[in-house]
């Protein structure tokens, strides 16, 4: 055997060793995309999953807020109805925020909502602006803000619903 001969034997090894290589370096970036759908499918169940439940705790906090709402009404007690208002602002904007990505919910009922956020708003501006030695009128005010709410929270059926066909459909 020649040096020329023992040369194209190493070089055919080296390509055989090559492709073996490659079709190992080929199979482990299958087996990783693999593995990257999959850990992909898991998180958007969870997220799906933990937005269902947001969701649910929302609804839950802002029916009971509602309630609070109307007892402070009629006890006419105008600065735990405007500390209320404050709470219905922040958690229905928390609720807007979540169903804003939603397809299945319709642009008024986002609307209905923002709506809401602002006759409370403009409940704790107006109670801000009163001097505490004038009467608050409280039942005029809360009648609006009310109105609103109450518009929102009936659709919490549909809310909880959907919320909860997303999750099991997502198991």
């Amino acid at each position: 055997m020649t040096s020329d001969e023992a040369w194209i034997i190493v070089e055919r090894a080296g390509l055989m060793v090559g492709f073996v290589g490659l079709a190992i370096a080929i199979w482990q970036i299958i087996k990783t995309r693999g593995a990257v759908e999959t850990a992909k499918t898991t998180i958007e169940e969870s997220v799906s999953g933990l937005r269902a439940g947001s969701l649910l705790l929302l609804t839950q906090q802002l029916g009971a807020c509602e309630a609070e709402l109307v007892q402070a009404m009629r006890a006419s007690n105008g600065s735990l109805f405007v500390k209320l208002c404050s709470q219905w602002k922040s958690e229905a904007s928390q609720l807007r925020g979540l169903l804003s990505s939603d397809e299945t919910i319709e642009s008024d009922y986002l609307r209905d909502i923002q709506h809401s956020i602002g006759c409370a708003g403009t409940v704790g501006i107006h109670y801000a602006e009163t001097p505490e030695t004038e009467s608050f009128e409280l039942q005029d005010q809360a009648h609006a803000v009310l109105l609103a709410v109450d518009k929102v929270t009936g659709e919490f059926g549909f809310i909880a619903q959907r919320a909860l066909e997303r999750s099991v459909g997502n198991v």
